[in-house]
C-alpha cells in the first residue's frame, strides 16, 4: 500500500505540474475547482490515479488458507450430547473460521441439534450451514466466523439417543459461506457440485452405508469407518466457478454428500 500510495503522489506531482496554476487553484475554505478534480479523475498514458491506488482486478484479501484439522475424527455413540477439545484455532489469524463436519450415523431420527464452539468459555453458538437427511441418516456442515482462537472445547446436544461422527477444521482469510449444496445416490463414488470462486475454499462431508475408502480428488480432512450402520468422511477442495468435490467406498452402497463454499475476504 505505501509503495501504491507513493506512485499516486508522483503521478499526482506530474499532474500539477504540467497544468496552468488556475485550474489546480482552490476556492476559498480550501474546496479544489471542479475542473482540478476532473484532470485528476482523467487516465494519463492509459492509467487513471484510482488505477495507481488499487490496480485493476486487485484481491481485496487473501485465498482461504487452512490452519488446522482436528487432532482426530470423533465418534459418540447413544447419546445426546458430546464435547471433546481436539480442535486448535491458532491464535492471530486473519478472518478466521470454523468448520465442523457431522454424520448422524445409527439410522435414529433427531431434531434440536445445537453445536457450540469454546463451550463453558465464550460459548459461541456455531451456524448450521447445511443438511441432508436421507431415509433416517443425517450429514451435516456448521460453522462460525471469527471464532475464539485456542485449544478450546466442542460440544454439541441433540434429542433422542444416537451416533455422531464428527471431524472439524479452522481456515484464515474467511468473509462468509454460501451456496449450500447437496447430492445423494447409490454407486461407488460421492459426489457433489457446488458453485465457487477462486480463492474460496469448499468443504465437504460424505457419509455411506459402506466403508469410506477415501480417493478424495480434494484434499482428506478425515475418514472414520467407525459407524454403526454409516460411514463418515470430509474433505476440501480449492475454489472454482464450479467444484465437484468426490469420494470413494468400497462397493456401490447409499451415500449423501453436503457442500458448502467458504468465501474468501
Amino acid at each position: 500500500m505505501r509503495t501504491q500510495i507513493k506512485a499516486a503522489l508522483v503521478l499526482l506531482a506530474a499532474l500539477v505540474a504540467s497544468s496552468s496554476a488556475a485550474a489546480l487553484d482552490v476556492y476559498p475554505g480550501g474546496k479544489v475547482r471542479p475542473e482540478a478534480l476532473a484532470q485528476l479523475n482523467a487516465p494519463r498514458e492509459g492509467i487513471g490515479w484510482r488505477h495507481v491506488l488499487m490496480p485493476p482486478n486487485a484481491a481485496a484479501g487473501g485465498a482461504v488458507t487452512l490452519d488446522q484439522i482436528q487432532s482426530a475424527s470423533q465418534t459418540f455413540t447413544g447419546v445426546t450430547s458430546f464435547s471433546f477439545n481436539n480442535q486448535t484455532i491458532t491464535a492471530g489469524l486473519t478472518n478466521p473460521a470454523l468448520v465442523v463436519f457431522l454424520a448422524q450415523t445409527n439410522n435414529t431420527v433427531v431434531t434440536g441439534l445445537t453445536v457450540t464452539w469454546d463451550s463453558g468459555g465464550t460459548n459461541q453458538a456455531m451456524t448450521q450451514l447445511a443438511h441432508l437427511q436421507l431415509g433416517i441418516a443425517d450429514g451435516y456442515l456448521f460453522g462460525l466466523l471469527n471464532p475464539t482462537a485456542g485449544n478450546k472445547t466442542l460440544a454439541a446436544s441433540w434429542t433422542t439417543a444416537s451416533q455422531f461422527i464428527v471431524g472439524s477444521m479452522s481456515v484464515s482469510h474467511a468473509s462468509a459461506f454460501q451456496n449450500p449444496t447437496t447430492n445423494n445416490g447409490t454407486s461407488a463414488l460421492e459426489t457433489v457440485t457446488i458453485a465457487s470462486q477462486a480463492n474460496d475454499m469448499v468443504a465437504t462431508v460424505f457419509a455411506s452405508t459402506q466403508n469410506q475408502t477415501g480417493g478424495f480428488n480434494g484434499t482428506q480432512v478425515f475418514l472414520n469407518n467407525g459407524g454403526n450402520i454409516w460411514t463418515c468422511a470430509g474433505s476440501r477442495n480449492p475454489g472454482a466457478a464450479s467444484v465437484t468435490a468426490t469420494a470413494n467406498i468400497s462397493v456401490s452402497a447409499a451415500w449423501l454428500a453436503v457442500a458448502i463454499d467458504i468465501v474468501h475476504d
